[in-house]
Order: C-alpha cells, then sequence, then structure tokens
C-alpha cells in the first residue's frame, strides 16, 4: 500500500515516487526544493564571502529562513539537500555566532583605539562609550548572551580607569601648580569613585592607601 510522504494520503491504488510523493504532490514539493535550493546556495556563498557584516549576517538570517522549510521536507523524509538542511542550519548557527562576535570585537578594537590616542579624559570616555553602544548594538543578535556580558565588563572597566586616571592627573597637576584646595578635591573623587566601583576594595588596596597618603600629606 503506497503513502505519501507529503500529504499522508494511503491507498492501494495509490502510486509515490522515488521521493515518497504522490503524483499531486511531486510537482509542487519538488518545484519548492528546487526554488529554495537556489537561493540557499546563494545565501551560503554571500554568508561566508559577502563584502559586508550586514550582508553576511542578513544571508544568514535568510538562509535559516529557508533551511527551516526544508527541515519540515526533511522531517517527514522526503530528500531535499547534501548535506541535509538540518546540518547546514546546524553549522551555520556557529558561524553565525562567530561572525556577530568577531564584529563586535572589531568595535571595541577601533573604539580602544580611537580612546587611547584621544586628547582629552572625556573623549577618551566617549569613545570607549561610543563603542560600547554600538558593540552591544551587534552582539545582542548572538545566542550566547555571556559575550555581550564579558564585552560589556571590559568596557565598564576600561571607562573606570579613564575616569580614574582623569581624577588622579587632574590632582597631580593641582597639586604640582601648588593649588591644594583643587588637588584634594580630585583626590576625594578619585578616593570615592574607587569606594563605589564593582571591583573589591581589597584588590585595589595600593591605590587607596596611595591616595589616602597623598590627602593626609595635603592636609585634609
Amino acid at each position: 500500500m503506497g503513502q505519501c510522504r507529503f500529504c499522508e494520503r494511503k491507498g492501494f491504488f495509490l502510486s509515490v515516487d522515488t521521493n515518497g510523493l504522490c503524483e499531486n504532490c511531486a510537482p509542487q514539493v519538488l518545484h519548492d526544493i528546487t526554488q529554495r535550493h537556489r537561493i540557499i546556495e546563494d545565501c551560503l556563498r554571500l554568508a561566508r564571502d559577502g563584502k559586508t557584516f550586514a550582508t553576511r549576517l542578513s544571508r544568514c538570517d535568510l538562509l535559516f529562513e529557508h533551511l527551516e522549510h526544508l527541515l519540515q521536507y526533511e522531517n517527514k523524509g522526503i530528500p531535499t539537500l547534501t548535506p541535509s538542511p538540518s546540518d547546514i542550519l546546524s553549522e551555520f548557527k556557529g558561524y553565525r555566532d562567530k561572525l556577530i562576535i568577531e564584529e563586535a570585537q572589531k568595535v571595541a578594537q577601533k573604539a580602544k583605539e580611537k580612546s587611547e590616542v584621544a586628547s582629552t579624559i572625556t573623549a577618551k570616555h566617549n569613545a570607549l562609550a561610543n563603542g560600547l553602544l554600538k558593540s552591544q548594538e551587534i552582539i545582542r543578535n548572538t545566542s550566547d548572551a555571556s559575550v555581550g556580558e564579558e564585552l560589556e565588563r571590559g568596557f565598564k572597566y576600561l571607562m573606570y580607569k579613564v575616569k580614574l586616571d582623569g581624577f588622579l592627573e587632574a590632582a597631580k597637576k593641582a597639586e604640582f601648580k601648588g593649588n591644594n584646595k583643587k588637588a584634594i578635591d580630585q583626590y576625594q573623587e578619585a578616593l570615592f569613585l574607587i569606594r563605589n566601583d564593582d571591583i573589591p576594595d581589597d584588590q585595589q588596596g595600593v591605590e587607596i592607601q596611595q591616595i589616602e597618603a597623598k590627602l593626609i600629606e595635603l592636609g585634609a
């Protein structure tokens, strides 16, 4: 007794082809597979070799859309692609995440380089803040949330260091110029920042001691 793998009709007089499809379903299903196969091949090429990140990512998403559709046939035992839609999906979900992570890391590196050459503390901080926002926008498309959390922690630490170094630099300049009042104010700002950050104080013991010693020296 024959049974169509797609419509699931069965009967003693129902004939199916080598793909397990009846004469009603075969033209429609095979045409759909052929059309999607062509789109999938184009997506695979551009996902790997597209000139921009946006192109590669969009082709990955379009690829998944068509593979998910063909997966319905695969689950019914209807031949589709070689390798199978499920195998391609498995490979490219990992590839998509890798693509996103690499792009976010590029944005982060550019932000750090821009911060390093900036002439003011504000410009340094703003470069990092903008890099954080851009990388967060990219990384939210990945399936691994921990990557975004790690990237954010790295940015926030650098932003914290820029702010701290700014207070310390301003304090030293004021001290050099004999402006003890301003120096004390900036050292206190630095100490407040350290005391209220997310880093345990026992890991910053040396910095705290140095600043407290400076405040005592300046008569705070």
